[in-house]
């Protein structure tokens, strides 16, 4: 129910947005810039809201629900798409690739990409499957 109410509210958000130039030609006085208007509410507001509430600093990852004053709503659960957005936003070298093995909860990088106990094996051994399975269907 929440979430279809989230994406209600997001979906007048743009509606609302795209006949903003025709009511702007209506009257001079409604002219607003609403791109920067939502840019504003979504930085400022609603991404700093959840960088600030949902981050679990005790275990890690982020908590999907929260109440309006960030507390998190029982019984504080964690989706993997959450989980798999917080570890591509952290945990990814985006420069010269692989994942590091560990963060501080502030985000600060701890340990090194590779060590004796982890190898690109994984990566080979993915790129091997995918193979696989692309042959299976041709």
């Amino acid at each position: 129910m929440k979430t279809r109410r989230r994406i209600l509210v997001l979906t007048l958000a743009v509606i609302s947005s795209t006949f903003a130039p025709a009511a702007a030609q209506e009257s001079p006085r409604a002219a607003r810039d609403w791109s920067a208007e939502f840019r504003q509410n979504l930085q400022g507001g609603i991404l700093r809201f959840w960088i600030d509430h949902a981050t679990d600093r005790e275990y890690g990852g982020m908590i999907g629900g929260l109440d309006r004053k960030g507390n998190p709503i029982p019984p504080g659960t964690k989706s993997l798409v959450q989980q798999a957005r917080y570890t591509l936003d952290h945990f990814v070298d985006r420069e010269y690739g692989e994942w590091y093995n560990t963060i501080e909860p502030d985000g600060k990088i701890t340990g090194e990409k590779t060590s004796e106990w982890k190898a690109p094996y994984h990566a080979g051994r993915a790129c091997l499957e995918v193979i696989r399975r692309l042959r299976e269907k041709h």
